[in-house]
């Protein structure tokens, strides 16, 4: 996929967290890995273009997974800010989500050791 900017790389961004999302609950694992390739490919191109900031309103978006997934990705620069969403999911007990912020922020967290 050749990504041609900034808004169509946060576009892309959004759209595969939703969509990767949505398979969770016993979706397709290869369809769910090429959502997460497109995520990856998508924050790569912010980040090359020093434009991973875009991405920080995802935080506070709506969906939880989109959150999830921003936190995930903006981890190591945006440290206090993705912990504090991260904490505030597990506390929501959301199937599946809230287990992957827990085991999210237990890896950035133990990164840091």
């Amino acid at each position: 996929m050749k990504i041609k900017d900034t808004n169509e790389a946060y576009r892309i961004f959004y759209n595969s967290a939703i969509d990767n999302i949505n398979l969770f609950d016993g979706g397709d694992p290869l369809l769910a890995n090429r959502y997460y390739k497109q995520m990856k490919q998508a924050f790569d191109f912010l980040n090359k273009n020093n434009q991973i900031d875009k991405l920080l309103p995802l935080l506070d978006d709506s969906n939880y997974g989109v959150q999830l997934w921003s936190a995930s990705f903006l981890g190591k620069a945006h440290k206090d800010k993705v912990i504090t969403v991260l904490q505030r999911i597990i506390n929501l007990n959301i199937p599946h989500i809230s287990l992957s912020a827990k085991y999210t922020l237990k890896e950035m967290l133990e990164e840091e050791e």
